[in-house]
C-alpha cells in the first residue's frame, strides 16, 4: 500500500452551525465539503464512489465515537524512516478538528466538522470565523491501478488515516510527494490506526490519548 496525499477540495464559503467555547478555547461546528469521487483530480486520479463509501464506512464508528479528524496542514516529512508512520496516524499534538458525520449529495461527500479546543483547533475555528476560504484534504493509505491517459484509477481497500485542514498547500504537496515518492509500499501489518504523542507513544483512540494526556498532566 501506498501514502497517498490528495489536493485540497476547497471550501469557498463554510456554513458554520455552532459556536461554542471549551475549555477556554472557541470552537466551531460547520458544515464542509471534503471530497469528491468519479472526477479526475489535480494529481491525476480518480476516486470511484464504491471505493470510497467502503472507506468512509470503515471509519463512521469512530466518527461516531469522535475519533476520527485530522490536522492543521499536513505533517511535513523529516527525512526521517519515522516519516511513514507520521504519515498514517493522526498527532494528538497538532489535531485541529473531528469529523462526526459524513454523507453523499451526487459525487460530492460532505461532512459535520467541529474544530477542537486545543491551541490548533483555535486557530482553525479563527480563520473559518474570519471567512478565510478552507480546503479539506484526504490522508489515506491505499493503492492505485493505471488508465488510459496517464490517469490513476484508486483501489480498494482505501485506509483512511485523516482528513487535514490546509489553506494553500501546494508546495508543501510537492515536499511530501518529493520525500515519500509514493514508492513505498507499506505492508498490511505495517498499517497503524492509532493516535500518536510527539514522544512516540501510540493509543488506539483519541479519548484513550486524551485521558492519559490528563493524567500525566496531574499526576
Amino acid at each position: 500500500m501506498r501514502v497517498i496525499i490528495e489536493q485540497p477540495v476547497i471550501n469557498n464559503k463554510l456554513e458554520i452551525l455552532q459556536e461554542s467555547s471549551v475549555g477556554g478555547f472557541n470552537t466551531v461546528k460547520f458544515k464542509a465539503l471534503l471530497m469528491e469521487s468519479d472526477s479526475l483530480n489535480r494529481n491525476g486520479r480518480v476516486y470511484p464512489r464504491r471505493v470510497l463509501e467502503e472507506a468512509i464506512e470503515k471509519v463512521r464508528p469512530m466518527m461516531e465515537d469522535r475519533n476520527f479528524g485530522g490536522e492543521l496542514d499536513h505533517p511535513l516529512p523529516t527525512g526521517s524512516q519515522y516519516d511513514i508512520l507520521r504519515q498514517q496516524t493522526l498527532s494528538y499534538e497538532h489535531i485541529s478538528h473531528i469529523i462526526t458525520d459524513m454523507w453523499w449529495e451526487g459525487n460530492k461527500v460532505y461532512g459535520i466538522v467541529e474544530t477542537t479546543p486545543t491551541p490548533k483547533g483555535e486557530i482553525l475555528a479563527n480563520l473559518i470565523r474570519f471567512g478565510t476560504k478552507v480546503g479539506f484534504s484526504l490522508r489515506a493509505l491505499g493503492d492505485v491501478k493505471p488508465r488510459a491517459g496517464g490517469v490513476s484509477e484508486v483501489v480498494s481497500p482505501l485506509h483512511l488515516v485523516a482528513i487535514d485542514a490546509v489553506q494553500n498547500p501546494s508546495f508543501q504537496q510537492a515536499v511530501i510527494t518529493e520525500v515519500l515518492k509514493e514508492s513505498v509500499l507499506i505492508e498490511s501489518h505495517q498499517i497503524k490506526e492509532s493516535f500518536c504523542v510527539s514522544d512516540g507513544i501510540c493509543f488506539k483512540s483519541l479519548r484513550e490519548m486524551i485521558e492519559w494526556k490528563l493524567n500525566k498532566r496531574f499526576m
